[in-house]
């Protein structure tokens, strides 16, 4: 499925986390050899992971979050979200290098 969704987007590297039981991760990649997990900084996958409050403003629980990041001193952007009503929790790597 990453790799589906990498190849309908223009140069994204895409990753897929889930569980099959509680702490046991399932881990979908588009390219292993771009884009692990290690590569999502520990803040994002805090903020993705954290469940909003509800109100009359906010009909979500989960939102989409980005962060900019380097990796091998190359600039990328690191986008998540978890898919509201279950599923994985999404990450995509962009390229900034042509900044």
């Amino acid at each position: 499925a990453a790799g589906a969704m990498a190849s309908s987007s223009p140069d994204y590297s895409v990753l897929l986390v889930a569980e099959r039981e509680r702490g046991k991760p399932i881990v979908g990649y588009s390219d292993l050899d771009t884009f692990t997990r290690d590569d999502v900084p520990e803040s994002l996958r805090e903020q993705v992971a954290r469940k909003q409050p509800l109100t009359s403003s906010n009909e979500h629980e989960y939102h989409l979050f980005w962060q900019r990041t380097s990796i091998s001193g190359t600039p990328y952007l690191v986008a998540g979200t978890r898919i509201i009503g279950g599923g994985p929790t999404g990450y995509m790597l962009k390229s900034l290098d042509q900044e």
